[in-house]
């Protein structure tokens, strides 16, 4: 990547699984060679050489001609393998966000995001206000002053308002590079450019004023606020310099010094590994940048997942599906579900009548109605189960879900045929509860047994042998 106009080109190198593990920037134009975890010593404005352990956590192993970084990792000694944090862990929470970036003391709230940022040195403050959404609206500074911040309906800055005179008056046109970072910035007829170079992990290399970055050339503004990715820099005081200052990615804030975000992932939806694809083990750690590929991939609203894409980031999810109806019912409809268990019970009879062998339906709703399922067998006489696709019977210990009655609908009993006297066994009933018990909640159910002595229907026919088991919504009869 070459930069005008300092006649500078700039190399990078990946390791195996993507990651950046080498960048250095040549001199007078030279194309600087780069290996990887390795600082090119000659030939260059700036160099470094990156390692990363199995969990994605990134060390500087050597830089040249960088001033030196007081937050970056220098090794794999410097983080807690089981939590990704640094090994200064008196520095983080219990909740696992880092409380101090030296000199910056972080304060979070309930819900983790920082409220205040202190200089403990020359004791400077910055306070900060969100809306219900989460978004940052408006930042106090200790000495008077504020940040007022509007956004939009996809959360991202519109406006802001501060009472601090801006460095740059009037309109300022913005080019960005293909992560979405701030690079120029002019006025209308194209002149007066602000320039904004970076180190890949986002440290600015304007403020750094290194390789020949000056004032003269337009590096070293505080103007505008968007910056790497397009994401807010915080500077702490607010009308200077910080190149070691936090940028608000939204959902989280991120360190562009230490080249990770300050607090873990997390979800609104409670996950075990918010945003994770456990395809990728490098989404597995919920501090890592894009999974240490800087130059490719930019993380637009501060949660890891999506494509990383700049231009491709986060697709809108789709539009929830509509419900679709039930099927129409093949069997007839009625009101209550012990009428349509009747009428399943001597369909199931007819069927035991002519073959010989147990039949069983599903009784379901349709609707505010009631209907059930036709009837299912076995090849031979034995105990059957219409809950079962196969038609057979299935232990209460096997997983359920095979029931075939159509979906949008729900399960309220089911009845059967005996080739006796007998009647629904324990287990029966055990595994009707645990079919129904979604449905109702509850663990009350009515046994109806038809058989020839107790059974006499409308028709004035008996009905030999069949009895139903249904939910109970109200009472317990037997």
């Amino acid at each position: 990547m070459s930069i005008n106009p300092l006649n500078v080109t700039q190399s990078f190198l990946y390791d195996p699984l993507d990651r950046l593990c080498a960048a250095a920037e040549g001199a007078n134009g030279s194309i600087p060679g780069v290996q990887c975890g390795v600082a090119t010593s000659s030939g260059v404005n700036w160099s470094e050489g990156y390692g990363y352990d199995q969990y994605g956590n990134r060390w500087v192993n050597a830089s040249v001609g960088l001033p030196g970084n007081p937050l970056e990792a220098g090794g794999p000694g410097a983080y807690t393998a089981s939590t990704n944090q640094m090994t200064d862990t008196s520095n983080y929470d219990g909740s696992g966000n880092r409380t101090l970036l030296s000199p910056d003391s972080l304060t979070y709230d309930a819900e983790n995001r920082i409220v205040s940022e202190v200089n403990t040195v020359t004791g400077a403050t910055m306070q900060h206000v969100y809306d219900g959404n989460g978004g940052r609206v408006l930042t106090l500074y200790s000495g008077g002053g504020y940040t007022l911040y509007v956004r939009d309906a996809t959360g991202a800055l519109a406006a802001d308002y501060s009472t601090f005179a801006p460095v740059t008056v009037g309109t300022q046109y913005v080019s960005v590079d293909h992560l979405g970072s701030t690079r120029v910035t002019t006025d209308g007829n194209g002149a007066n450019p602000q320039r904004f170079d970076y180190l890949p992990f986002g440290l600015e290399l304007g403020e750094l004023a290194v390789g020949g970055r000056s004032g003269n050339l337009g590096y070293g503004s505080i103007d505008p606020r968007l910056r790497f990715t397009g994401k807010e820099h915080d500077t702490l005081p607010a009308e200077t310099i910080d190149p070691y200052g936090l940028d608000y990615f939204g959902a989280r804030y991120f360190s562009g010094a230490q080249g990770r975000f300050t607090s873990p992932d997390w979800s609104a939806k409670p996950e075990p590994i918010p945003y994770a694809n456990l395809k990728d083990p490098q989404t597995l750690n919920l501090y890592a940048y894009v999974r240490n590929n800087p130059l490719s991939k930019a993380d637009r609203d501060g949660h890891l997942g999506c494509g990383f894409l700049w231009l491709d980031s986060c697709p809108d999810p789709a539009p929830p599906s509509k419900p679709q109806p039930p099927p129409a019912p093949t069997n007839p409809v009625y009101p209550t579900p012990d009428q349509a268990a009747v009428a399943a019970a001597r369909m199931n009879q007819q069927k035991q009548q002519q073959t010989g062998a147990e039949h069983a339906s599903s009784v379901y709703t349709i609707g505010p109605a009631y209907t059930y399922t036709n009837a299912v067998t076995q090849d031979k006489q034995g105990t059957v189960d219409p809950n079962n696709s196969t038609g057979y019977y299935t232990p209460i210990t096997a997983p359920l879900g095979k029931s075939p009655i159509p979906s949008g609908t729900q399960l309220v009993g089911e009845t059967h045929s005996h080739p006796n006297d007998l009647g629904f066994s324990s287990k029966d009933i055990e595994r009707t509860q645990l079919l129904t018990l979604p449905v109702y909640g509850l663990r009350f159910f009515r046994v109806h047994t038809w058989v020839s002595r107790m059974a006499l229907l409308s028709s004035g026919t008996r009905l030999h042998n069949s009895e139903s088991i249904l939910a109970q919504e109200s009472r317990n009869d037997s």
